[in-house]
């Protein structure tokens, strides 16, 4: 189950008249959620199980698929067009039509497990991986 702000129009469940939550009734089939980034009520995006990224445009859902199985933890965007998920050994970043993957355990950084990003800028961004390692 998926919940979020609204005002209960658009296929959606109302959380209840004193509720600013709404359950979403029109989410893909998915067995996890892990990471949520909204850049505006109608550009959200949600990491799901296996490499698959959701996005809603305000009227319904879509499924991109990463291309591989690998589950994205973390997301941190900049812009519609400027947005990056990490997850496992991957990292994989939105341009406004396509995503692009970077696996870094191919990089020799030793960087594996990554479960969050942080970033200050488009050219400085963050990874955090397990066994202390960062990016």
């Amino acid at each position: 189950m998926l919940v979020a702000c609204g005002d209960g129009g658009g296929g959606r469940a109302s959380g209840g008249d004193d509720s600013p939550f709404e359950e979403l009734l029109d989410l893909p089939e998915v067995t996890g959620l892990n990471a949520v980034w909204a850049f505006a009520s109608d550009d959200v995006w949600v990491a799901a199980d296996n490499g698959k990224m959701l996005h809603f445009d305000g009227a319904s859902w879509r499924v991109d698929e990463l291309g591989f199985g690998e589950t994205m933890q973390d997301m941190w965007g900049f812009a519609p067009d400027d947005l990056w998920a990490v997850g496992g050994t991957s990292l994989a970043r939105w341009d406004g039509s396509s995503w692009t993957l970077e696996d870094l355990a191919a990089t020799g950084q030793g960087i594996s497990g990554v479960g969050v990003i942080w970033a200050n800028a488009p050219d400085d961004v963050w990874i955090g991986g397990d066994q202390s390692t960062a990016a």
